[in-house]
This record gives C-alpha cells, structure tokens and sequence, in this order.
C-alpha cells in the first residue's frame, strides 16, 4: 500500500491526520517484520558462511569486507557461494554449458547478483553457484569467475566448456582470463534489446 493510501484510510477510518514521515517509518517497520532488515540480514553472512563450512566443507564460500575509515566497522564487498551439491550436480550431471549475468538488487543498499545457470534436459534452469557484489565491474566478474574457476578444477581442463553471457562490463575479458579455451556465445534477446534501443525504426527491427 502506498502512503498516499495509508494516509487516506486513516483519515476516513479513525479521522486521524498523520504526517508522511511518520507513515513512512511505521510501513517500513512493517515491511522489515515481514521481509527482514537487510542490515541485520547482511551481517549474518559471516555466521552463514561458518555454519555452511562446518556442515558442507567441499561448499566454497568467500567473503571480503572493507573498511572505509580505520575507525568504521567493516562493510561487505563481495560474497560467492557456491555449494557442494550444486558443484557436484553440474559436473557430474550436466553438459559444459554455463549462462552468465547479473541484475541489480533491490532494497536500500546497492549491489548486484551475479550468477552462473545450467540447463538441464528439461530445459529448467540448475544454479551452480551465485556471488553479490558491490557493482557489474570487470574486476567483480574476474573475482567471481576466479572462484568458480576454483570449483569447477580439473572439469574446467577436461571438457571444453561453453559461456553465454550479455557481452557487458568485463565479463569477456574475464572468461578469457581465467577459462582461456571456452567457447563465448551472445545471448540474443540482449543482443535485440540493445539493438533496438540504437536502431529503433520498424524496419531494422523486424529483419533482426
């Protein structure tokens, strides 16, 4: 519900005015009770990742901190995760083949989910492993694809595997860096979005 709603009802219901603010403060008391508080979700990543080592040792997890002063509490940079069972599942059960993206992520800190999918016979999509970052940089994708470049070992050597990816910020210069024989494929419904977005006429489109 918007605010603009909530003020309304209130009006009409209880004949109580309340200002913006002070609504505001109240939906986002709510919302954390439903959702969770990102903050405290955040700084519960170093205990999940202790717990999953504990529990899953062959499970890679890596978080790196920084601080912004000497004297400030450190804050996240980046965190890649990936289990066992989704690095035994994809070797063992899957063809080389890997899709690679990020989107942003919503909610009051910034940041970007980047992650790597398999496609299993079904054509369903099987995740092998995930990482959020502060941004979709070259030197975020060179530190997730270092990882999972990690997982992955020997298979990496053995077969000769196949990326798709949307061709942005770093992330071909980063597959080529650290999985220097795969194949790098171009998704095509990004291909046809930036497409239009430069060459918007009718004409040009429908022929893509």
């Amino acid at each position: 519900m918007k605010l603009s709603g909530m003020r309304n009802e209130l009006l009409e219901e209880y004949g109580v005015e309340v200002y913006p603010m002070r609504l505001y403060r109240a939906k986002r008391k709510c919302m954390d009770a439903i959702e969770g508080n990102h903050g405290e979700c955040y700084c519960k990543f170093p205990a999940y990742a202790d717990v999953v080592r504990y529990h899953n040792p062959r499970s890679l997890l890596k978080l790196q901190c920084e601080r912004l002063h000497m004297t400030s509490n450190p804050s996240l940079k980046n965190f890649f995760v990936c289990l066992e069972v989704m690095k035994t599942g994809f070797i063992n059960g899957y063809r080389p083949f890997l899709g690679l993206d990020g989107c942003h992520l919503k909610g009051p800190y910034s940041g970007v989910l980047l992650g790597a999918v398999a496609l299993d016979g079904n054509h369903k999509l099987f995740p092998v492993a995930w990482a959020i970052v502060d941004g979709e940089t070259k030197e975020n994708w060179r530190f997730f694809l270092h990882h999972l470049h990690m997982v992955l070992g020997d298979d990496s050597l053995n077969r000769l595997y196949t990326f798709m990816t949307d061709r942005q910020k770093g992330v071909i210069d980063a597959i080529s860096e650290y999985f220097p024989e795969a194949n790098q494929r171009h998704c095509c419904g990004h291909l046809y979005n930036n497409f239009k977005a430069r060459f918007p006429g009718i004409l040009l489109r429908d022929n893509f």
